[in-house]
């Protein structure tokens, strides 16, 4: 009775283990496939966090926003400590390790405040500024380009 099998259970066994076998090796190539999107989008966050600080310490200097960009020196902020390129006509630095650009917020509207009478000697003006952060990591390079605008009141003729 034995005799006429020969050898189906070793067959069986061994096809068992090469399926076993591969479906190992498919979940190790595909954990570390996720441990690489994983650590693309950690440093996509990074990259977007620190493009939106640069954004909070251009937003928080008046000077880049009165200022011509070109008689702005690097000490006119200098948690930033940019240069400015004026070939590029953009800010330029680093950041924790990480290359950063900017540009000098534009002026692209201004407009009278209302509610203010004629009579008044000085009617602050609503300033509408728009300027790019973008933010590069040297190593992976991972990047982020935010585009922020910003509106505050001032003093008329200060929209150039």
């Amino acid at each position: 009775m034995y005799k006429q099998q020969n050898g189906a259970v070793l067959l069986t066994t061994l096809v068992m283990l090469l399926v076993i076998l591969l479906l190992g090796v498919q979940i190790a190539v595909q954990s570390d496939v996720n441990k690489v999107l994983v650590s693309n989008e950690e440093q996509r966050q990074i990259t977007e966090q620190y493009a939106q600080n640069i954004a909070n310490e251009v937003l928080s200097d008046v000077d880049h926003f009165l200022t011509p960009a070109s008689a702005l020196t690097k000490t006119a902020n200098p948690k930033l400590n940019a240069s400015f390129d004026t070939t590029d006509n953009v800010w330029t630095t680093q950041y924790e390790g990480y290359d950063v650009s900017f540009t000098s917020p534009d002026c692209v509207r201004s407009k009278e405040v209302d509610g203010y009478s004629f009579s008044a000697t000085v009617a602050p003006w609503t300033n509408y500024y728009v300027y790019t952060v973008t933010v590069s990591d040297p190593v992976t390079g991972a990047s982020t380009t935010i585009d922020v605008g910003a509106k505050f009141n001032y003093t008329a003729g200060n929209c150039t």
